[in-house]
């Protein structure tokens, strides 16, 4: 299953209305015979029921469409960990799996005592009567208690937090395991995302300013698939999110990497120098493109290719990679 499948989570107060709802409806279809404490003890429980199948169908979505962290790979888990908090992931997942079992024992509980309500007779001048008053209170009673105890078991998980994480996992790029992962990094604003606009052909979001590029984006050339990372800055122990998904493509996902320089400096050119130096330390094959060419004057260029083997030209990059 795909992190797109996830359902949405809504709130516990939508949750239960829904639920009511469709009680209300179902019930109104219903046509009982039989005495009046049997009718009303038919409809209620027929209400107990639905109210108690749509509430762990919605947990069921949760539960079965969220990942199981620990089976992700191990890129994916650290994402988890960097952006949600896979503690936090799993402790509210654990609560709605909790949230699900208790929804289950409430209503097996008041559908009994419901189940168990009988008709008390009374006698008045030595002539036996119903008591048809005694049997609705007591009912009445459990239908309290009953919505009562579910509407506040279904406010234990926090719905919002999961929604949040739902809409985090689904913005994590797919990574194909049948391409070869090559990533193009470098800092913000280099020209990382027309890059992998010339090479793959896609069309990224691109503006004039740093940190454009919010998650991993992503483009194919051949047999392999590039990973544009937001821009990484020379600086690991202060990364923000953004950065950490770039260092993460970096260090578990790529097989090769693209580092990008910009010698027109939007950042100093010895800082991005020291982080082509870190990248390196990675152990992977690093290709060195040089960005924002067709505005450098030619000496500029070569004297920076006589220092490295830089490449400008796209097809010829696209042979490297």
């Amino acid at each position: 299953m795909g992190f797109g499948e996830i359902k949405r989570v809504e709130t516990a107060d939508i949750y239960l209305d829904i639920a009511i709802v469709r009680a209300k409806k179902k019930v109104s279809q219903l046509k009982i015979k039989g005495t009046r404490l049997d009718k009303i003890k038919t409809l209620e429980m027929t209400k107990f029921q639905v109210v108690r199948d749509v509430l762990t169908a919605k947990l069921d979505d949760i539960l079965h469409t969220f990942p199981q962290v620990d089976e992700l790979s191990p890129f994916y888990q650290k994402l988890v960990e960097y952006t949600i908090g896979k503690h936090n992931l799993v402790k509210e997942l654990s609560k709605v799996n909790s949230t699900r079992g208790k929804i289950d024992r409430i209503f097996k509980r008041h559908s009994q005592e419901i189940k168990e309500v009988k008709e008390i007779r009374t006698s008045r001048k030595r002539r036996p009567i119903l008591d048809k008053d005694s049997f609705q209170l007591k009912i009445n009673k459990i239908k309290k208690v009953f919505y009562g105890r579910i509407s506040s078991m279904m406010k234990t998980p926090n719905y919002r937090f999961l929604e949040k994480a739902r809409r985090t996992i689904q913005s994590f790029p797919t990574i194909k395991s049948r391409y070869r992962q090559v990533a193009i990094v470098g800092f913000p604003n280099v020209g990382k995302s027309t890059l992998l606009s010339k090479l793959s052909g896609s069309t990224p979001e691109i503006a004039p300013y740093a940190f454009t590029t919010k998650s991993i984006m992503v483009g194919y050339v051949g047999d392999v698939q590039l990973l544009d990372s937001p821009g990484t800055l020379n600086r690991l122990d202060k990364m923000n999110d953004i950065e950490l998904q770039a260092l993460l493509v970096m260090k578990i996902v790529a097989e090769k990497i693209i580092y990008v320089f910009d010698l027109t400096e939007p950042y100093p050119i010895e800082d991005q120098i020291k982080l082509y130096e870190r990248v390196k330390t990675f152990g992977k094959p690093v290709l060195v493109y040089l960005s924002k060419t067709d505005i450098l004057p030619k000496e500029v260029v070569e004297e920076f290719s006589r220092k490295y083997r830089v490449f400008t030209d796209i097809e010829e990059l696209k042979k490297n990679i």
